[in-house]
């Protein structure tokens, strides 16, 4: 395929949300779906390949973990251990 699809109708409103509910998080993709020229939301996925995606070589793994600062993120959303009621 040598041409990129049309941008959906609401991809302008799409970035906005996305940049608004992906605040304060280091790393997520947040998906859409353009339904009437409008922008429903979809999912956020906060790793990619379900996380089981083998770096090649593997000293990628360390390079990239490397770029991703948790720093003044709550062990919650660190994927720590939740308080309960």
């Amino acid at each position: 395929m040598d041409e990129l699809p049309e941008k959906p109708a609401s991809f302008e409103k799409m970035i906005d949300f996305a940049r608004s509910i992906s605040e304060g998080i280091p790393f997520v993709r947040v998906d859409f779906y353009d339904v009437e020229g409008k922008p429903q939301f979809s999912e956020m996925t906060l790793h990619p390949c379900f996380g089981f995606m083998p770096f090649n070589p593997k000293e990628w793994n360390r390079y990239v973990g490397e770029m991703l600062s948790l720093k003044g993120m709550s062990a919650s959303r660190r994927g720590g251990k939740c308080r309960t009621a």
